[in-house]
C-alpha cells in the first residue's frame, strides 16, 4: 500500500487517539443515514449516488486538511515542549535578599535561646536577671542588654500586643534562659503569651536544626485559643540573633521560601532589621522557532 492509499485509509478509518476526527466521522455517518432515509425517495437512485459522491469528496477533503493541520499542531507542540525542557535545564534559581528596619509587628516569633554565661553559676545568673527585670521600666536598656537574652526581650517588646505565640528553639545548655524568658513574660508583658519550647539535640548539625525549624512551619496555620486568632506562615518572623553560626545558617536555609521572614538585632545601633528573601529565575526566556 503506497503512502497515498495509507492516508486515505487513515481518513476513512480514524483511530480513537484522534477523537475529533472520530466524532466528525460518526456525525458524517449519521448524516448519510438521514439522507438515505429522507432524500433518496425524492431524488432517485442516480441523483442520490451523485450527491453522495460529492459529499464523500467534501468529507475526504476536509478530513485530509484537518489531519494535516493536527499533525502540524502536534509537531509544533513537541518542538515547543522540547525547547522548554532544554531551557529549563539551563535555568538557575538565585536568591535576592532585602533588608530594612523592622516596622511591622508579627503575630508569631521564632527565636533561639542562647546559652547563659559560663562564668556564672546557674542560681547566680537567674537571680541577677530576675532582679534586673523587676526594675522595669526604669531600666529598660539594662534589661535589653542582658547577655544572650536581651535581644529576645527587644523583639518581644517590639511586636507588642500583636504577638500571640513564641517558639523558643533551644539546646540542653540553654534551658536556664527559658526560665528567665518566662519570668520576663509574666512580669513585663503581663498578659497570657503562650510559648512552645523546641529542643535541638544536635546544635552543631545544620540539617537537624533546620528540620526542627521546618517542623514549626509545618504546624501552621496555628490556632491561638486565648485570642481566637489564627497564625499563618506569613504572620511569623524568625529571629536569628541569639543563634550560633550553625543554628543561624539552619534558620536561613529554613527561611528560603519567600513567605518566611527573618529578623535580627543590629549589633551597632541595636535596631531590629527585617530580612526578606525572594527567588530570581534566570535562563527561562524561550527563543522563537
Amino acid at each position: 500500500m503506497d503512502r497515498k492509499a495509507e492516508e486515505i485509509d487513515k481518513l476513512l478509518n480514524p483511530k480513537m487517539k484522534d477523537p475529533i476526527i472520530g466524532i466528525f466521522s460518526g456525525g458524517f455517518s449519521i448524516l448519510l443515514d438521514n439522507i438515505y432515509n429522507d432524500v433518496f425517495k425524492q431524488m432517485g437512485y442516480l441523483r442520490y449516488i451523485s450527491f453522495l459522491t460529492i459529499l464523500l469528496i467534501i468529507y475526504l477533503s476536509i478530513s485530509y486538511l484537518f489531519e494535516r493541520y493536527v499533525d502540524r499542531i502536534k509537531t509544533f507542540m513537541k518542538k515547543w515542549k522540547k525547547a522548554n525542557i532544554e531551557k529549563l535545564k539551563e535555568s538557575k534559581v538565585e536568591s535576592n535578599i532585602h533588608e530594612n528596619l523592622l516596622n511591622r509587628k508579627y503575630k508569631g516569633l521564632i527565636t533561639f535561646v542562647s546559652i547563659p554565661p559560663r562564668n556564672k553559676a546557674k542560681d547566680q545568673w537567674i537571680a541577677e536577671c530576675k532582679d534586673t527585670i523587676d526594675k522595669y521600666p526604669q531600666n529598660t536598656n539594662e534589661i535589653l542588654g542582658l547577655q544572650g537574652i536581651g535581644q529576645t526581650f527587644r523583639a518581644i517588646l517590639h511586636h507588642g500586643e500583636e504577638l500571640n505565640h513564641i517558639w523558643l528553639v533551644h539546646s540542653g545548655d540553654s534551658i536556664i534562659n527559658i526560665e528567665i524568658i518566662d519570668y520576663f513574660l509574666k512580669n513585663v508583658v503581663k498578659r497570657k503569651l503562650p510559648f512552645t519550647t523546641v529542643e535541638v539535640t544536635a546544635p552543631n548539625d545544620v540539617v537537624h536544626v533546620k528540620s526542627k525549624i521546618d517542623e514549626i512551619y509545618k504546624e501552621l496555620p496555628k490556632k491561638i485559643e486565648t485570642k481566637n486568632a489564627v497564625i499563618e506562615t506569613k504572620d511569623v518572623i524568625a529571629d536569628i540573633t541569639a543563634g550560633t553560626k550553625i543554628m543561624t545558617s539552619a534558620m536561613f536555609l529554613s527561611c528560603l521560601p519567600s513567605d518566611r521572614n527573618i529578623e535580627y538585632v543590629e549589633q551597632g545601633d541595636n535596631e531590629l532589621i527585617e530580612v526578606s528573601i525572594s527567588p530570581i529565575f534566570t535562563g527561562l526566556e524561550l527563543e522563537p522557532f
